[in-house]
């Protein structure tokens, strides 16, 4: 392992959807931009982390980074999902476009699809903790990790947790954030 890079992945493909919550309603999808980056561009965008950056982030500053440098990121927040180990990236990797951004007229004509809407996470956490007014607090926190986990991660790890957390975290006063915490870095490989 280098800098927290496993040797063994050469280079990944992230899915970069970027939008504008200030727009209008209709008007927030600025394009996705689907970018390639090496182990090389990992490992010198972790120089540019801070310290408490989850292991793998650099990966994903590494994919903003080149979308930047490239041309594609038109700003505004954007959501990223890894897709090189995904079935239907190997199907349809020689035909995606990478480092420019796709508009919606794109993403169509090249059969791809938007990246899944972002879960209800405050439903999420309802359902994991119950919806008793004893647990809001827990409830709260649940959902705002649970959002991290979405944006940091992307929709795998957000199951992986979903199917642990019932089994992993009891929901006490006391230890419910520290629980919370090591189910979180559990998913850290």
């Amino acid at each position: 392992m280098t800098h927290g890079v496993d040797e063994h992945i050469a280079r990944q493909t992230f899915w970069l959807s970027f939008t504008d919550p200030d727009r209008p309603s209709g008007q927030q999808f600025l394009g996705v931009a689907v970018v390639d980056v090496t182990e090389a561009d990992a490992v010198e965008a972790r120089r540019h982390l801070l310290p408490q950056a989850l292991p793998g982030a650099e990966w994903i500053g590494a994919a903003l980074r080149k979308a930047h440098e490239t041309g594609c990121n038109p700003g505004g927040e954007v959501g990223s999902v890894r897709i090189d180990d995904t079935a239907e990236f190997a199907a349809k990797s020689p035909h995606i476009p990478r480092h420019q951004l796709l508009s919606r007229a794109d993403l169509e004509r090249l059969d791809l699809s938007l990246m899944p809407e972002t879960p209800d996470f405050d439903q999420m956490a309802q359902t994991l903790v119950g919806d008793d007014a004893q647990y809001q607090d827990a409830r709260v926190a649940l959902a705002a990790a649970l959002r991290l986990v979405w944006n940091a991660r992307g929709a795998a790890d957000l199951a992986t947790l979903e199917a642990t957390v019932p089994d992993t975290i009891s929901f006490t006063a006391g230890g419910f954030m520290k629980q919370l915490d090591r189910a979180l870095r559990s998913l850290d490989r």
